[in-house]
């Protein structure tokens, strides 16, 4: 049910993580790796947090409302 805020919010997250994740001194590998995993954690995060237990923010998503 949360697939379609995880896919709009998803982009925004990583193209603003990566901004940050470019400019440090590693290497490539480490780079990806941190950017996967941090971008799949506050995508998930944002998505659990202000989405999921709200109903004005789920009606917005076209999500079912809570009961």
């Amino acid at each position: 049910e949360m697939i379609y805020p995880f896919y709009i919010f998803h982009q925004t997250v990583i193209v603003v993580l990566a901004y940050f994740v470019v400019q440090m001194n590693a290497a490539l590998s480490t780079k990806t790796s941190i950017l996967l995993i941090s971008s799949f954690a506050l995508t998930s995060l944002i998505c659990m947090l202000l989405v999921y237990p709200f109903n004005f923010t789920r009606r917005l998503f076209g999500l079912k409302q809570k009961v």
